[in-house]
């Protein structure tokens, strides 16, 4: 997709496919509290040459892995599966 920062909205969203050629992508996750614990999002890194990031922004004080701020995926190809907790976190689950 081209839009950035993207706000995820899980009803439509189970996995996005981020190519970064003209720039970081950041994609802010919903409030961990808004959702049933257990749901799941993927976030994949396209494969391609560019050396832009996405970024991944939490909601609020929410975390990543219980690690507050950005979590940004440098790697080509990266995949990240994120799972919350219902409450404050989501947790890498790949």
């Amino acid at each position: 997709f081209a839009n950035s920062p993207y706000n995820v909205v899980l009803q439509n969203t189970k996995l996005l496919q981020c190519d970064t050629p003209l720039g970081i992508i950041v994609v802010n996750l919903p409030a961990a509290n808004s959702l049933t614990p257990g749901a799941t999002i993927g976030i994949k890194r396209l494969n391609n040459a560019s050396l832009n990031a996405v970024t991944v922004t939490p909601a609020g004080a929410d975390t990543v892995d219980l690690v507050a701020g950005a979590y940004a995926m440098a790697v080509i190809g990266q995949q990240l599966w994120l799972t919350t907790n219902g409450i404050n976190n989501w947790n890498i689950t790949n």
